[in-house]
């Protein structure tokens, strides 16, 4: 892909199983290698897939989609009043959405697929702007909001009737204080070992990665970055993708630019709780 393509905003990359790799502009998708979502590019906000079948929201209202015959296996058009901004599967017959209403909704589609008897659960987050599952069994998720406030959701135990885990949430209403010389949240990550990490950016289009943790329902932040990229974006970067072991780096910014990172061979990009040291860097592979 020629760097040349891509002279609007990006706000959004990753990759969906089976792998269909997209980016998002602000003016919604904007390229697809899966036939099926290509096709639907006009519509979709965000959009998430399986083997067989994938989930988007259109607007405020979600879809389901047949991967194989395309059509629309079912239309949830009542739980959001304001655009879809993530949908993510949670489970073989369970999925998640979130919308900038700041309702963040679970159903479960395993007995029934009617909209009403298959939601379960929801958590509301003022002003949300994206979110994602992670745990060992995706069990939680986290959301950033518009207003750079980071939470933490165990969507399972609040969906559980019989569970006895008590508190579910955990927030950083300041996590942008927390991260020293960060002017903006972008996205959280879990690292191989289980760890977590927060990545922020600065205006000039640097990205820091900070250590988190779970800390009696307060979100705790290391002190220094335990990586950086650096150079590789000139403004506000909007997304950062962790692929594989986290050896390789995908982000994208309001330049047009995506760019692929590995670690450096000196430092690397530590994935650590971030209590102290130097910030490892990771080198610019390849933009394109």
């Amino acid at each position: 892909m020629n760097e040349k393509d891509w002279m609007i905003p990006l706000d959004t990359i990753g990759s969906h199983s089976p792998p269909a790799n997209l980016a998002f502009s602000h003016s919604r998708i904007v390229a697809f290698s899966d036939y099926l979502l290509r096709s639907l590019a006009r519509q979709v906000h965000s959009c998430d897939s399986d083997a067989l079948r994938v989930l988007g929201g259109v607007g405020d209202e979600l879809y389901l989609w047949d991967r194989r015959t395309r059509k629309t296996i079912k239309h949830f058009p009542d739980t959001h009043f304001m655009d879809v901004v993530q949908v993510r599967w949670c489970g073989p017959n369970s999925f998640v959405s979130a919308s900038e209403d700041g309702n963040v909704a679970v159903f479960d589609l395993s007995e029934v697929i009617c909209e009403e008897d298959s939601f379960v659960g929801a958590v509301s987050i003022n002003s949300m702007r994206r979110m994602d599952l992670f745990g060992r069994e995706n069990e939680r998720l986290w959301c950033c909001s518009n207003t750079e406030t980071l939470h933490w959701w165990d969507w399972r135990a609040a969906c559980d009737e019989a569970s006895t885990s008590g508190v579910d949430t955990a927030e950083a209403l300041d996590a942008r204080e927390q991260m020293g010389n960060a002017h903006y949240l972008i996205r959280c990550s879990q690292a191989s070992d289980g760890s977590m990490l927060c990545f922020a950016g600065t205006a000039e289009g640097q990205v820091m990665a900070f250590g988190c943790h779970d800390q009696g329902g307060a979100i705790r932040f290391g002190t220094s970055p335990t990586s950086a990229l650096v150079g590789g974006h000139q403004g506000v970067v909007r997304d950062v993708e962790v692929l594989g072991d986290g050896s390789v780096v995908v982000s994208c910014g309001e330049d047009g630019k995506i760019n692929l990172w590995r670690a450096g061979d000196e430092g690397g990009g530590g994935s650590g709780g971030g209590s102290g040291g130097d910030a490892g860097r990771k080198t610019r592979y390849s933009p394109y």
